[in-house]
């Protein structure tokens, strides 16, 4: 059952190495459509995580949702599914599309299957950069530092290289 909330700020990580031109927009409308009016990050390509998959293209939005981390989730599932992704399948076979809850307002813990914030937050640049370029001022809510500041006091930015995408709505 969903718990209404007072309305918080989601910040949701999105990834394609599948078709990441056509599917990230497609993933966008449909958040727009669930959730109203978001922010979006820039984009940016990066080589997929333990494997030889393709690139990944990933960014990071922002949105009010008065519902709970679990139920964020199952939205997150819900459109994931209609784009055709298919879970279990590993990063080898890539994903059309891959969103991940990173926070939730201040929220710290485990909401069912919904750890936050998620640890991606502080071990992947393609994660952070975004994330501090979208909410620089934000706080992490375990560490207490902005995330231009933990994006400052990165030393792994990997090989990121900034993306052109037709987005909805984006800044």
């Amino acid at each position: 059952m969903t718990e209404a909330h007072s309305a918080e700020i989601a910040w949701a990580g999105l990834g394609s190495n599948l078709n990441p031109e056509r599917n990230l927009p497609q993933a966008l409308a449909l958040l727009q459509d669930r959730f109203g009016d978001m922010r979006i990050s820039p984009a940016y390509r990066s080589a997929a995580v333990g494997g030889a998959a393709p690139d990944f293209v990933n960014l990071v939005v922002a949105f009010q949702t008065n519902l709970d981390p679990e139920s964020v989730n199952e939205e997150f599932k819900r459109i994931e599914h209609a784009l055709g992704r298919e879970r279990g399948t590993g990063t080898e076979a890539g994903h059309t599309i891959d969103i991940d809850l990173l926070l939730l307002g201040n929220r710290v813990g485990t909401f069912g299957a919904v750890t936050l914030p998620r640890r991606d937050v502080t071990k992947y640049a393609y994660v952070l950069r975004p994330l501090a370029e979208l909410e620089p001022e934000g706080v992490h809510p375990v560490l207490g530092k902005s995330f231009s500041e933990l994006w400052g006091e990165w030393d792994q930015a990997g090989e990121l290289v900034a993306v052109v995408l037709e987005l909805v709505g984006s800044e």
